[in-house]
């Protein structure tokens, strides 16, 4: 599974994270740090069947999982809360 590590939070309610997967790392921050890295991770032609786990930095237990594709494919809907599809879908590189 691919590690999204949540390194903290900012007074803006974003979360700072990282992602690191053999030879690719990234880093970033965003208020859906997991959905955020799984569109990435896509961009960066990581098949979409991947799973990808957000974790507490020191955790073992993920907080949520799903697979690049779906991550990619959703965001939320901020009077809702709730996930629908994306206006705009993430493309891969390849």
């Amino acid at each position: 599974m691919i590690r999204v590590i949540i390194t903290g939070k900012d007074d803006a309610g974003s979360f700072p994270y990282s992602v690191s997967v053999g030879n690719l790392h990234f880093a970033g921050k965003s208020r859906t740090p997991l959905l955020e890295a799984c569109r990435r991770l896509k961009s960066y032609g990581t098949p979409d069947s991947d799973s990808v786990g957000m974790f507490s930095e020191g955790s073992e237990e993920p907080r949520l999982v799903t697979t690049v594709g779906y991550g990619a494919g959703v965001e939320i809907d901020t009077r809702t809360g709730e996930f629908r599809r994306r206006a705009r879908p993430a493309r891969s590189s390849g």
